[in-house]
């Protein structure tokens, strides 16, 4: 360590101190836990009953309500707390023959006779004469009412059309345990389904054709962006051109122009090529490249050694040839970052298919998703929470696959040797 080291206190002692070593990591890791919070909040909501989603304080670890409903121990939802003693009738008679009710204790009068109630038109009204009830069970004050828990949307309970089981059991007869709700990741995609035109061919698929489209037009714009980029970084790199600085500061340009200013004149040019309604507005952009791009990869070339490329023209290799055998093989890192960038830009795009997009069946994830939004009301957050992570769980995956390549070619950008 040298004397300016040793009096401006930055020397090696002090990069290896533990103590600073222990505080920087403790700052990164309480920095990383604030920006993963909403990530995991999201992924704990989508596992949990609607009841949890706005409870307080905030419910981390979902957990249900289990009670024993005729001898099957099963998880209920706690509809209400009874503010009076009720009993559990069973009729003998009239519209509501055979079917067990909760009523009022004091609505039974003292020959066992009482007004049930029954559907009319979607409203309840009351029977026009007491009739003979058969009392199956006495639910003091401070019951539980009960109800068995369902997935709010399941196609297999639909076809079935049975009826939830129900019972008042006593606080004590309940336990709270964790449990994680993996139902409403099924549901969310029952529910989707809804958002497209049910007399389509493919209202079936739902998620999976938001999926294909999604992936239809990623996989479009990440080859179109990588080539078309590359070899325009090249040339800003390595060819000498009149003007190449200029046009160099005019691409930089570019990215100050934000997308608002360009979407109408953008359209129009789209329009006039009979365009709108289909996919190419989405894709076909990224062939002729993009300005963040090409300076990352610029820069990124501008780092590669220049004699591999003289030695390449010695051998009679022309610049195509060289973009191939040479410069795309030493650059993998960056290609690759631009490459998830261009993804993941394309998938979470949702102004561009919400302007070009007119059928429902080439709706990507991101319309699917606000359109499963718009369609609920009262904002099911669990259902909700859980399309987010279905939307999210994909990038989240790609960037983990690819982290150590990224972080290379971040690393790598702008040096030069």
């Amino acid at each position: 360590m040298s004397e300016k080291d040793n009096k401006s206190g930055f020397g090696s002692r002090h990069a290896q101190s533990p103590a600073l070593t222990g505080a920087a990591h403790l700052v990164l890791l309480t920095a990383c836990t604030l920006f993963l919070l909403p990530l995991l909040w999201m992924a704990s909501t989508s596992l949990k009953p609607l009841d949890q989603t706005m409870s307080l304080p905030p419910t981390w670890i979902p957990r249900a309500n289990l009670a024993a409903i005729n001898g099957t121990r099963m998880i209920v939802v706690k509809e209400e707390q009874l503010q009076e003693d009720r009993v559990i009738v069973v009729p003998q008679a009239g519209r509501v023959k055979g079917e067990r009710r909760l009523i009022a204790k004091s609505e039974v009068d003292a020959s066992g006779k009482a007004l049930m109630k029954f559907l009319r038109a979607g409203r309840e009204v009351y029977e026009e004469t007491p009739v003979p009830v058969t009392i199956v069970k006495e639910c003091p004050k401070g019951y539980w009412y009960v109800k068995e828990w369902a997935p709010e949307f399941s196609a297999d309970r639909e076809k079935s059309k049975t009826e939830l089981q129900w019972d008042c059991v006593p606080e004590s007869a309940l336990s709270n345990e964790p449990h994680l709700f993996w139902a409403n990741y099924n549901s969310a995609l029952e529910r989707m389904r809804g958002v497209g035109n049910e007399s389509t061919a493919w209202y079936a698929a739902g998620f999976p054709r938001y999926l294909a489209n999604t992936l239809w037009i990623c996989i479009l714009s990440v080859i179109g962006s990588v080539a078309a980029c590359t070899l325009v970084a090249y040339s800003f790199a390595f060819l000498e051109f009149p003007g190449r600085n200029l046009l160099f500061v005019l691409t930089l340009a570019v990215m100050m122009i934000p997308f608002p200013a360009i979407m109408v004149p953008l359209y129009n040019v789209f329009r006039s090529f009979g365009w709108i309604g289909s996919f190419k507005p989405l894709w076909v952009p990224a062939w002729f490249g993009g300005a963040f791009f090409i300076f990352l990869l610029r820069q990124f070339f501008l780092g590669l050694p220049k004699d591999l490329l003289d030695a390449a023209r010695i051998d009679g290799c022309s610049e195509l040839e060289i973009v191939w055998h040479v410069i795309v093989p030493l650059s993998r890192p960056a290609l690759a970052m631009v490459a998830l960038f261009q993804f993941i830009g394309s998938w979470k795009d949702f102004m561009g298919p919400m302007v070009y997009i007119q059928d429902k069946s080439q709706f990507t994830l991101s319309l699917g998703l606000q359109g499963f939004f718009s369609q609920q009301g009262g904002t099911p957050w669990h259902y909700a929470m859980a399309a987010g992570m279905m939307f999210s769980a994909p990038l989240i995956v790609l960037f983990l696959l690819a982290r150590k390549t990224f972080m290379r070619g971040i690393a790598m950008t702008g040096m030069k040797g």
